[in-house]
């Protein structure tokens, strides 16, 4: 029988987190939820919605507003908008990479469930509440189609997978590190203030911690290069510069591997 840890915060009493903790497959998972003046971003993973549905009952959002296409993100979306008549928001990428899904390979289903898709409402620049007007940013580099919500009066974050922590471990298949720094440069020159992270939590200095974790980025750029330049394969240089987790790598077919990190980097040398 799975353990859920659960925890709930307000910041300010307008944004209010439910953040969940989890053992699987031998390893500790978390996710978040966040909701703030009737907008619920992100919905859970598909394996817990007994632990996210007395949250949404009692703050009753008015909309949902979806990431990115994964299913610890989006796992719950369809089951709140057909229960509570909840419309759901996503970029037109995500609708489209939705829609072009067949299957969730079999670590992701283990780890997180097996989702149903939605009805999406697509929105372009923004979505507002009463209160508040959040700008949807584009930030490809955890996958394609991903985006964040900034709430400038606030400087409010909603990152999403952006952040994670500033010291990645390991990377999926499909990750992209030089367009996770292009995302995260395209945001520091905003008023952040605090960063709502997907898995993370509320994290209170949102700009420092996106600002050390592009340091890492680069660094991590500047390694591979310069490795690669002495004749090192992209799994020579995983092994060199991660400690690698092989029984994760095993179980998720190499879908969850740092190589998805180095290998991008690979792909954008010539």
């Amino acid at each position: 029988m799975t353990t859920y840890t659960t925890s709930i915060k307000d910041v300010d009493r307008e944004v209010n987190t439910l953040r969940c903790q989890f053992q699987a497959v031998g390893s500790t998972f978390a996710f978040c939820v966040y909701h703030v003046d009737g907008l619920l971003i992100d919905t859970g993973p598909p394996r817990a919605p007994h632990i996210v549905e007395p949250f949404v009952q009692n703050h009753s959002p008015q909309k949902i507003f979806i990431t990115h296409h994964h299913e610890d993100h989006l796992g719950n979306a369809k089951r709140f908008q057909d229960q509570y008549q909840i419309p759901v928001y996503m970029s037109e990428a995500t609708n489209q990479t939705i829609s072009s899904i067949k299957d969730i390979p079999f670590y992701r289903r283990m780890v997180w469930g097996n989702p149903q898709w939605p009805e999406a409402q697509i929105i372009q620049k923004e979505i507002c509440t009463e209160k508040y007007c959040f700008q949807m940013i584009p930030t490809p580099g955890h996958c394609s189609d991903h985006h964040v919500l900034f709430e400038e009066q606030n400087g409010w974050l909603f990152a999403g997978d952006l952040y994670i922590g500033t010291h990645l471990k390991t990377g999926f298949r499909g990750e992209y590190v030089m367009d996770m720094i292009q995302s995260i440069e395209s945001l520091l020159n905003l008023p952040i203030t605090t960063l709502f992270c997907g898995h993370a939590g509320i994290i209170s200095n949102g700009k420092t911690a996106l600002s050390k974790k592009l340091d890492f980025l680069n660094r991590l750029v500047n390694d591979v290069r310069q490795l690669q330049k002495k004749g090192y394969s992209a799994h020579q240089v995983t092994s060199k510069l991660f400690r690698r987790n092989w029984f994760a790598e095993s179980f998720s077919f190499g879908g969850m591997s740092p190589f998805h990190l180095v290998n991008s980097i690979y792909r954008e040398i010539i």
